[in-house]
């Protein structure tokens, strides 16, 4: 899933298991050294939401900036369910106003199925200018 590696795609994919039965998520970023890195973030959501709804602790992207990463993707989990792109998330991912727009511009969303505790697929969301909303980029079987 171009330009995420298997290496990143996988070790975020396990985090993201480790949340289950709740939603998991984190960052993809690239270090100063130009590796790719997953930066792994709390679920801050109410705990009674977290099923069905992540909220990604905004300590972890103040951090990564601070160490001078560059975000290339938000990435969560949906436990039980298809790593489908809900209204939940892109309302989540776009400032309010008109026309739409993200609210990191450049920035992708993967999101991750995560079927009893394994991952079992993961999509690639980007945002499209022409269409003022998220496009599926690409998805791929774990």
């Amino acid at each position: 899933m171009s330009p995420y590696t298997d290496e990143v795609i996988a070790r975020a994919a396990s985090w993201a298991a480790r949340a289950y039965p709740e939603e998991g998520c984190g960052l993809i970023v690239r270090a100063p050294n130009n590796s790719l890195q997953i930066v792994r973030a709390a679920n801050i959501a109410p705990p009674l939401t977290r099923q069905t709804h992540y909220e990604l602790d905004p300590v972890e992207l103040i951090r990564s900036a601070a160490r001078g990463e560059e975000l290339l993707a938000i990435f969560h989990s949906h436990a039980d369910t298809t790593a489908h792109f809900s209204t939940d998330d892109i309302a989540g991912a776009l400032l309010p106003g008109s026309p739409p727009r993200p609210a990191y511009p450049g920035v992708d969303y993967v999101v991750y199925s995560v079927i009893d505790g394994a991952p079992r697929e993961v999509a690639l969301y980007r945002f499209s200018a022409s269409t003022h909303g998220f496009v599926h980029v690409a998805s791929k079987s774990l």
